[in-house]
């Protein structure tokens, strides 16, 4: 590899959203322990309970990790690109928006499920709507496609996080996440492979 292109995406795949996610997520916790030391001092039985921490977080963490990766290898964001393959930061953006919203809102679940469903049929398109007459075959199968992809991730989201939260980890299932998270992660290097993204399937 071209060592002027190794040095942009080590700093701007890696080092700059690395940098910001730090600092975003420092500060969060610091506002985080800060409330909960506050609310431990406050003997009123009105105070309103703390949560476990930050976790509208993570998405935006991801985001800025997608998106510094996408700046790095196209050179630059385009407001609504025609190809598919420069359509990442914008899906991501999609999804980051649903998890912040869901993590700083306590949602019923079936609100948490139509939000979902709308989110990843959201991206799902995105990522296809270039392929409708080809790989595709058409409009109708891309719509029957979107709803079967919106509908099975946001169900399978929606069980896991209900579990999740059913159990509230006391019986060491924290890892569970962290499994899930990199089996995600190693899902999308095929897809971008798929679509003719090397690069991007290599971050």
């Amino acid at each position: 590899m071209d060592p002027q292109v190794q040095q942009r995406m080590m700093l701007y795949a890696g080092l700059i959203p690395g940098a910001i996610s730090f600092m975003l997520m420092l500060g969060a916790w610091y506002l985080h322990a800060l409330r909960t030391s506050k609310t431990d001092l406050d003997d009123s039985e009105d105070t309103q309970p703390v949560s476990q921490g930050p976790r509208w977080m993570l998405p935006v963490m991801l985001a800025l990790g997608v998106a510094g990766a996408d700046y790095a290898t196209n050179y630059g964001v385009k407001l609504w690109p025609d190809d598919n393959t420069y359509r990442y930061i914008h899906a991501i953006v999609l999804l980051a928006l649903a998890g912040v919203a869901e993590g700083l809102v306590r949602m019923p679940v079936l609100v948490a499920a139509l939000t979902r469903t709308l989110a990843y049929a959201g991206v799902f398109w995105m990522l296809t709507e270039g392929y409708a007459q080809t790989i595709m075959g058409g409009s109708a199968n891309l719509i029957a496609y979107t709803l079967f992809a919106a509908l099975c991730t946001a169900t399978i989201a929606t069980a896991a996080d209900r579990s999740a939260e059913h159990n509230n980890h006391k019986n060491g299932l924290g890892w569970v996440d962290a499994i899930t998270w990199a089996a995600i992660a190693g899902a999308i290097m095929p897809v971008l492979l798929a679509n003719h993204f090397a690069i991007g399937a290599m971050l």
